[in-house]
């Protein structure tokens, strides 16, 4: 195994709620990353209850992906890489961070809260 990928499910394996279909690529993306030995593991608040985390997997299973998910939890584990849609890459610049998470703030602000 090299590792864990943690990946966020909406906005990554498909679009925000409602439930759609998968995002463009992910399947290939998903296939071609266990292929390589990393175990995916899928984070998402979804899946602190028992049934936002069957409707996660269910979907998974539903749109052919779960053979290749270790894992589904609404915790981040340790990973050597975290996929999401509101990721911040930190490179050692705090200002460009705080600007970063500034703009996050305002499209929350504008959606509303995922």
């Amino acid at each position: 195994m090299k590792g864990i990928v943690a990946m966020g499910f909406d906005g990554v394996f498909t679009p925000s709620p409602p439930l759609g279909p998968p995002m463009p690529g992910i399947r290939g993306l998903v296939k071609d990353l266990f292929s390589q030995g990393f175990d995916i593991e899928v984070c998402t608040p979804r899946a602190l209850t028992q049934e936002g985390r069957t409707e996660v997997v269910h979907w998974l299973n539903a749109n052919g992906m779960l053979q290749w998910i270790a894992r589904v939890s609404a915790s981040l584990p340790p990973a050597v890489a975290y996929v999401g849609t509101r990721a911040v890459r930190f490179d050692g610049d705090c200002l460009e961070a705080a600007s970063r998470i500034r703009e996050l703030s305002g499209e929350l602000d504008k959606e509303g809260a995922r």
